[in-house]
Parts: C-alpha cells; sequence; structure tokens
C-alpha cells in the first residue's frame, strides 16, 4: 500500500523555487505539489536540510506569486504571526486554513536556536507552512506542535499553545532569494499576497 505524506508548501521565487518542510517529503518516491491556480505538477528535491527540517523542491512551471523571507533576525518576541495551510484535510477539507497567535520566544525545546515558539494553532498537515508578520514576509516555516501524551507525562500539564517555527534565516542557504517584496499594506493585503503563494504537497513512498 503506498503511503502518503500531506503537507503544505510555498512558493519563494518565480522560477518554481518551493518551500516545504523535510520530514514531509524525506522518504518519498515521488511528490506532487498543488499549486493555487489548480495547477498539480511534479517536484523534485534541490534542496534537504534535515538538521532544520527543511527542504526546497522545484516544480517546472513558472510561479509569479511568491513570498519573500523577512529581515535577517527581524522576529520579536509578542510579534503579531499568523499562517496559512492544509489542516487534517481527509477531515478539514481542501481549502486552506487561516491561524493566527504571536511569537513566545526566539528559541525552541531546551533552548533549540533554530526554532521559534508560537502561539499560532496548528494541526498535521500544516508543516511546511508560512509564518508571516502583518507585513507578508516569512518569519519562519511551521515545522511542528507539541505532542499531547509526551507533555502530559513529562509536565504533568497538557500543552497550551506551544507550537514551533523554523526561523526563516535557516532558509536563506537553500535557494537564491529574488529582490524582496515591499511590505504589504494592510493584514488583509498580506493574507491575499500569502494565499496566492500557498500550495499543498503530497509525497508517496511506494
Amino acid at each position: 500500500m503506498q503511503q502518503v505524506n500531506k503537507g503544505t508548501c510555498f512558493v519563494v521565487g518565480a522560477d518554481g523555487a518551493i518551500l516545504t518542510s523535510h520530514h514531509v517529503i524525506s522518504t518519498a518516491d515521488s511528490i506532487i505539489v498543488y499549486l493555487m491556480n489548480g495547477q498539480s505538477v511534479d517536484a523534485t528535491v534541490e534542496q534537504s536540510a534535515a538538521t532544520t527540517d527543511l527542504a526546497l523542491l522545484r516544480v517546472s512551471v513558472p510561479t509569479p506569486s511568491y513570498l519573500s523571507l523577512a529581515s535577517p533576525r527581524s522576529a520579536k518576541v509578542g510579534q503579531a504571526v499568523f499562517t496559512l495551510g492544509f489542516p487534517v484535510t481527509s477531515v478539514l477539507g481542501m481549502e486552506p486554513k487561516f491561524t493566527d497567535g504571536s511569537i513566545s520566544a526566539l528559541s525552541g525545546a531546551q533552548g533549540e536556536a533554530s526554532l521559534l515558539q508560537i502561539t499560532v494553532p496548528v494541526q498535521p498537515g500544516n508543516s511546511g507552512g508560512p509564518l508571516l508578520n502583518d507585513q507578508g514576509h516569512v518569519v519562519g516555516i511551521v515545522t511542528s506542535t507539541a505532542a499531547i501524551l509526551p507533555f502530559a507525562a513529562a509536565t504533568g500539564a497538557l500543552p497550551q499553545n506551544v507550537n514551533w517555527a523554523v526561523k526563516a534565516d535557516y532558509a536563506r542557504p537553500l535557494f537564491n532569494a529574488p529582490e524582496g517584496l515591499p511590505p504589504a499594506k494592510t493584514r488583509d493585503d498580506a493574507i491575499d499576497q500569502s494565499r496566492r503563494a500557498l500550495c499543498r504537497v503530497e509525497a508517496a513512498k511506494k
């Protein structure tokens, strides 16, 4: 039986460059990306970094709508952020889902420097999605949420709004970023811009 991992991805260049999470595609024999214009296209892995859970995919079609990374080290504690993604599509459907929150810390569990801790609610399928500021620039890539049972066993409490994103700075070595886009004038504009650059990824293993 074919195993299919599903996640979120987003375009970072007009030349078919797409970012997602390494763990979504790491065991795949084939990868399909579903763009917001309705196209479904085969993708190849161009760069991958298991230690930071990032992967750069490439598709062979133009991708004129893309997102820019935020300025280096621009993430701040308390900063408002949001994500769009495709969580649990078998239950919630294929429409992109918006959730928002803030940056809780500039490090992850046990002080992991590559991560941001965030209050933005995420579910399976959000992995690989963009974490954006209100200017529509990417400050992180959604990677994981605190597992309820292990967290409860270790602490005696349930996790509350404990999720993580890889800092966008760690994605810079993976691709040649185009000239940065101007900041969105409103949050609504930022959401619209990010939605156009969003995509869904399915990674199949035979």
